[in-house]
This record gives C-alpha cells, sequence and structure tokens, in this order.
C-alpha cells in the first residue's frame, strides 16, 4: 500500500493557484491558469423533477413507474419511448436545428430514473439531446447492471452508481456521431466498469481475446468522470474529447494503457492506476500517455496528484513493463505536472516532448526494477513534428532516479536524484510491493525544495509549508 494519505487525492485547484512567471528574456508566462470545464453545463436539481424507478425483478413495462409500479429495465424504457428528448435534424451539420423526439415521453428535462438490481440491459441513448440534465442513477442499496453504455448525438446525461460489464467492446463510449452530431455535458460517476468480476483464470491470450477494449472512450465535450472503478480490462480510459475532467477514479488490473489523452483542456487529479499487465499484442504500456492528432495543438492539461504503480502485487500473473507520465508525440501548450507518485520499471517515469509553457514540480518518480533507471526527461519534439526543442519549461522539487533534459528551453533546479529510496521514504519494499512514499524522519528531500511553482498542497491535499519538501508528499511533521 501507498499510505493513507493517498486514499482521498483531491485538493485546490492547482492551476488556479500559479500566477505564472516571465523568463528573463520576457517571453510568455511558463504557464497560465485554466479552467477545463469553463463554458459547460452545471446540474442542478430542479424543483419541479419527477423520479422514476425501474425493476428488472418486479417491474412491468405496463406499469407507469412510480416507485410502487416500476418499469422493468432502463434498455426498455428507451426503446419505449418514455424519455421526452431532442435530436439534432439528420444527417447532422453544424449548426443544426434541434427537433423533438419521444414527445409524448413522461421522463422530462430534469427528472431521475433510478434502477434496482438486476440485468438491464444496454444503456444507449442516440439522438437524445436535453434542455436539463436527466440522471440515470442506482436507485441507494441496489446495484443495477448494463451490459454497456453508449451514447452519441447527446446532452446533459448523468450516469450514476451502475455497473457496466462485458468483455470485448468499449464499456462506456462516449461518441461524436457522424449522423447523430455532436456529444457533451455528461456527468458519469461512482460507476464500476469491468470486464467481469473475476479474471484470475484468464491466460494472457484471454486477456487480448476477451478483455473489453477500453473502460471509457470519449469524443464528448464538457464531461466529468469522477469517482469511478475500471478493473480487469485492456486500456482504461482514452480521451479525444476537449474541456473533461477526470477526477479520483481507480484504473486496477489492466492490460495495456491506464489513460490516454488527445485533446486540449483537461485535467486529470487523483486518479490511481495500479497492476499493469504485459499482453501479447505488442502495446507498450502506460500510465498516462498523450499524443497529438492531424498536427492539432493541444493545450491547457493538467495531470496533478496521481498515483501510478505498475505493480502492487508481488504475484501479479503478467507483470510486464510499464511507463509512467509520457507525452512523446505532437505539440503541447500550458502543461503541468505535479504533485504525481510514479513507481515504474521502465525508463520513463515522467517523460514529455515538444513542450512550449510546462511544469513539471514536486512529483515522486523511484524505478522498483533495480537494472532500470526510472527518470523525469524532458526532451524536443518527434522529428516528424520539427524536432524542435523545448520552450518555457520550468522541472523542480521532483525526486527521481535520474534526470534528462534537452540542451535548451528547461529551467531545471532544486531536484533531488535519488539511489537510497529505503533511506529516502518510509517503507519501499520492492520484494512485497509496500510501498509509502511520505519522507522518512532524516530524508534528504526535507526542506531540499524551491516555493517555485510549489503547489500549496501535496499529493494528500496537506498544505505545504516552509521550508518546501521536494516530491509529491510534505512532511506531516511539524517542524
Amino acid at each position: 500500500m501507498i499510505g493513507i494519505a493517498l486514499v482521498g487525492l483531491f485538493g485546490c485547484d492547482l492551476a488556479a493557484e500559479f500566477s505564472g512567471r516571465a523568463d528573463e528574456a520576457g517571453d510568455a508566462a511558463v504557464v497560465h491558469p485554466v479552467d477545463v470545464l469553463e463554458g459547460c453545463a452545471t446540474p442542478s436539481i430542479s424543483p419541479s423533477a419527477h423520479t422514476f424507478y425501474v425493476d428488472p425483478v418486479k417491474g412491468d413495462m405496463k406499469n407507469d413507474g412510480s416507485s410502487a409500479s416500476p418499469w422493468r429495465t432502463v434498455e426498455e424504457v428507451i426503446k419505449a419511448g418514455l424519455i421526452a428528448t431532442q435530436r439534432y435534424t439528420q444527417p447532422y451539420q453544424a449548426g443544426a436545428a434541434l427537433v423533438p423526439e419521444n414527445a409524448k415521453g413522461v421522463v422530462k428535462a430534469g427528472d431521475l430514473i433510478y434502477l434496482r438490481s438486476g440485468e438491464h440491459g444496454a444503456l444507449n441513448l442516440f439522438g437524445a439531446v436535453n434542455t436539463d440534465f436527466i440522471t440515470i442513477a442506482a436507485e441507494e442499496g441496489q446495484t443495477p447492471v448494463v451490459s454497456n453504455v453508449r451514447l452519441g448525438g447527446a446532452s446533459k446525461w448523468i450516469i450514476k452508481g451502475l455497473t457496466v460489464q462485458n468483455t470485448k467492446v468499449r464499456l462506456v463510449d462516449f461518441v461524436f456521431h457522424g449522423f447523430q452530431g455532436p456529444t457533451d455535458n455528461i456527468v458519469f460517476e461512482r460507476n464500476r466498469v469491468l470486464s467481469q468480476p473475476d479474471v484470475s483464470a484468464w491466460t494472457a491470450q484471454d486477456w487480448v481475446k476477451d478483455g473489453a477494449l477500453y473502460g471509457i472512450f470519449s469524443q464528448a465535450t464538457c464531461v466529468t468522470i469522477r469517482d469511478n472503478e475500471l478493473r480487469n480490462i485492456r486500456n482504461g480510459m482514452g480521451i479525444s474529447g476537449d474541456r473533461t475532467l477526470i477526477e479520483g477514479n481507480v484504473i486496477d488490473n489492466f492490460g495495456d494503457d491506464g489513460i490516454d489523452i488527445a485533446a486540449s483542456r483537461l485535467a486529470l487529479r487523483g486518479n490511481r492506476i495500479t497492476n499493469n499487465h504485459k499482453l501479447p499484442d505488442g502495446n507498450h504500456n502506460d500510465g498516462i500517455q498523450g499524443w497529438t492528432t492531424n498536427g492539432a495543438i493541444n493545450r491547457d492539461v493538467v495531470i496533478d496528484g496521481n498515483l501510478v504503480i505498475q505493480s502492487t502485487d508481488p504475484a501479479l500473473p503478467f507483470a510486464g513493463d510499464m511507463q509512467g507520465i509520457s507525452v512523446f508525440d505532437g505539440k503541447w501548450e500550458n502543461f503541468q505536472v505535479t504533485n504525481n507518485v510514479v513507481i515504474a520499471n521502465a525508463w520513463h517515469g515522467i517523460t514529455i516532448s515538444g513542450m512550449h509553457g510546462a511544469i513539471i514540480t514536486n512529483n515522486t518518480v523511484v524505478g522498483n526494477k533495480p537494472s532500470i533507471t526510472t527518470w523525469i526527461s524532458v526532451g524536443n519534439m518527434k522529428k516528424d513534428v520539427g524536432g524542435a526543442p523545448p520552450e518555457n519549461v520550468v522541472v523542480n522539487n521532483n525526486i527521481a532516479t535520474r534526470f534528462s533534459f534537452a540542451k535548451w528551453g528547461v529551467d531545471a533546479h532544486h531536484n533531488l536524484t535519488v539511489g537510497d529510496p529505503e533511506d529516502l521514504f518510509v517503507t519501499f519494499d520492492i520484494a512485497h510491493a509496500r510501498y509509502d512514499l511520505h519522507l522518512s524522519p532524516k530524508s534528504r528531500a526535507r526542506g531540499a525544495g524551491s516555493p517555485e511553482y510549489a503547489p500549496p498542497t501535496d499529493i494528500s491535499g496537506q498544505p505545504r509549508m516552509s521550508p518546501i519538501d521536494a516530491g509529491a508528499f510534505a512532511s506531516m511533521d511539524v517542524r
């Protein structure tokens, strides 16, 4: 385990705390504040909202949907046209008008649909644009199961407390549908997403054949993905839609990548990514990986307070080599990597390339494979996008077993190179996969940092006090 302070990995909006700093030549500030959900709709409970119930065991589609007379499954509710919504005129074109869909449906914008325990089939919503958020959630104490969630041409939906379970497919899919139109303003929280509950008998080939390809795949904008559990899948998340908040999720026992990002205005905060498998599919595994597409420049990304550990199980059946946080491809601007803990068995602990305006500060990066020197690295862009050196990148207050920087464009200071993790941290036990990276009483990292760009709180949300410590954890004792 990593220590009790990692139970709640939430803190303040770090981007809002940094004021930015111009370099001596008068260039633009290294970073600037960003609210990734600015301009998005905010859910609220309407006083006129109605509540409906769905029960696969006792329900009937002839009922009225009340608590005493629930409908049967959410798939049947959708197919029966019981939800009044809107859709874009089709095929979708920019500026398309909205027209009524299921105008006689009894569920209206702002209403709630509570699901009870049992199998509900698929939750697929296409051409479903609401004027206010409709919530589909587990009733208190109930454990509803859906085979997948797929939204296209949809807006203002909250999905909460469900189990999404299936093999082979993308389990949760928010798509920009060419015919139905864009998807936006989605809240997906406190759900369980998995191929199946027990995969202990799977071979490596079974993982490739039957493992769900993605837990969550999103092309939508204005999306909140919060406090979900994703387990026993190949890839945790693939995010290519702008303005997305990914916060407090657990991705555990997965086959390829934890979170892939290819978009702008993203915040990845307080996620826990653990136990990665090596599968015979040719993938180079990453905890968090970013790239750009079609020559785009991705901007305004915050990666803060995440825990990325290749393995917390010494008996993990197909343990492989997993990189930590890596951005090798494309062009990026205004990029922040702060307060993260990475324990990896590959060279790339935190590696970013092609950055213009970035900070990498107060991260802890340590290898758990003695023959590999896991590093923090800042490099040039790849040659296929020009090979330019980084610009205005600050790297400070970090702990790593090695640092590697491009010749130009990097201001690196107050970083601590560590070859003695057993002395630096409370617990660093590779043999038993036990790690607590709070600083030990006599750790060299205590007071080794600088106040420049130091986040106001550490990975656990504890305030940072002067003198500033290096690494993701601030000392808890009074000094």
